[in-house]
């Protein structure tokens, strides 16, 4: 399969249920985790590599980088893991700041797509995924007594449905 993706020919037709069954096996190996191991990927690095298919075969032989890939490499962070990066066992904390933030701002950072929050909704159910940036407004909120306006980005605060 690897040297058939490293020839630089067009494939001939490859039958649908072997591409699911390549497909379903590279998911699980990006999606996940190992225990006590992290695999820290730069995005911007494979985003620059993906422009020149050279280097990019040489690199890696293959691999996709799709929105879901792209959207999970920057909203990786569940609520919980939210508070754990904030020095607790829970969500509570993390909750706790965006109520916070909603309360002082008029915005609820959990309820739209942002630079800080992905909704997601899967049937009837919503999760919601976080990035850095609102691990580093959490931070900042939890350092300081005082909120400051300047820790949200304005083109958010410009968008922001109150």
């Amino acid at each position: 399969v690897f040297k058939a993706f490293e020839s630089p020919e067009n494939l001939s037709p490859i039958p649908a249920n072997i591409l699911r069954v390549i497909l379903s096996r590279s998911y699980e190996l990006v999606r996940t985790d190992i225990p006590r191991k992290n695999l820290e990927v730069n995005f911007d690095f494979l985003q620059k590599k993906l422009k020149d298919q050279e280097n990019f075969a040489d690199l890696f032989g293959f691999t996709t980088l799709n929105v879901g890939s792209e959207e999970s490499a920057i909203y990786k962070y569940s609520i919980t893991e939210l508070g754990v990066k904030l020095g607790t066992t829970s969500w509570h904390i993390a909750h706790r700041l965006m109520e916070s933030l909603r309360f002082k701002t008029g915005i609820d950072f959990k309820k739209q797509d942002s630079i800080y929050c992905k909704v997601n909704k899967n049937n009837n159910t919503v999760y919601r995924s976080y990035s850095d940036d609102m691990l580093e407004l959490l931070k900042k909120m939890q350092g300081e007594e005082n909120y400051n306006p300047s820790w949200i980005d304005s083109e958010f605060l410009k968008n922001a449905k109150k």
